[in-house]
């Protein structure tokens, strides 16, 4: 049998095939990393208690505590506008090519998925200070309300 030095036409679309594959991949694996950290940030939320008796001083936490819900609310509609914008169409509207849509159509989507992603970050590293803030803030209210007893 005799190799044929002619390439096949498929060979030439298969690089692009994979691109597109992995690059679909890699979308959805970041908004699937982006979601969990969504999901355990709104759950730490749930189990904050600010039952204690702090007076003036009970301000800071429940301040950090608004600022932190808003901020996991924004990644939660963040990364929901990514899955309508990015995941759905590229996974569900198969008739719709790259090749079938005008390049300022995909720059333009290209551009909002990429703000939208970007946007949700944001609003976790914001939602994940606060929750630090709030759990320092706790810390700190109960070695004053103890005396500084751990430092004796």
């Amino acid at each position: 049998m005799e190799k044929s030095n002619t390439p096949m036409a498929d060979d030439s679309t298969k690089p692009d095939r994979w691109d597109d594959m992995l690059a679909r991949y890699v979308r959805v694996w970041i908004w699937s990393l982006l979601f969990g950290a969504a999901s355990g940030l709104s759950y730490s939320y749930v189990g904050v208690q600010l039952d204690k008796p702090w007076g003036v001083l009970a301000v800071l936490p429940l301040v950090l505590l608004l600022i932190g819900i808003a901020s996991a609310l924004g990644a939660w509609l963040s990364l929901l506008t990514f899955l309508r914008i990015s995941i759905i169409p590229e996974f569900f509207f198969l008739n719709r090519r790259r090749g079938e849509e005008d390049e300022r159509e995909q720059e333009y989507r290209t551009h909002r998925s990429a703000r939208a992603i970007t946007t949700a970050y944001q609003y976790l590293l914001i939602a994940g200070l606060s929750r630090l803030m709030i759990s320092l803030s706790e810390m700190m209210f109960e070695a004053v309300r103890n005396g500084f007893m751990f430092l004796r």
